[in-house]
């Protein structure tokens, strides 16, 4: 699996390649925990594997979102690119999962 280093998200894996932000090679920690991470999706939801998570190095890559705010695309679940349509069935689940838990909030107040 190869790597591509763009200018906008965070890390996205797309079977044949995984796409990283060029800027995380300034945080050598940081890149070497997006690219474990992203190497451990395999093309299905993974609840466990999502949790499995360092909250340090996490909120390390929030702090580097902000820096950086082209990596902040990657909170969007559908986006297109070379006219392909991709979607990232953890967020849809993730954002899925919310909208359920503030509805339920919602009902209950």
């Amino acid at each position: 699996m190869g790597i591509r280093y763009v200018d906008w998200g965070l890390a996205n894996n797309f079977t044949d390649y995984i796409e990283i932000n060029k800027n995380l090679k300034r945080y050598p920690e940081l890149l070497q925990y997006a690219i474990e991470h992203e190497e451990g999706h395999k093309n299905k939801f993974d609840l466990a594997h999502e949790f499995n998570i360092d909250f340090f190095k996490v909120l390390s890559l929030i702090l580097f979102c902000f820096r950086y705010p082209k990596s902040l695309v990657d909170l969007f679940p559908v986006r297109i690119r070379k006219s392909i349509l991709y979607y990232d069935i953890n967020l849809i689940c993730l954002y899925s999962v919310l909208l359920m838990l503030i509805l339920l909030l919602i009902l209950i107040f």
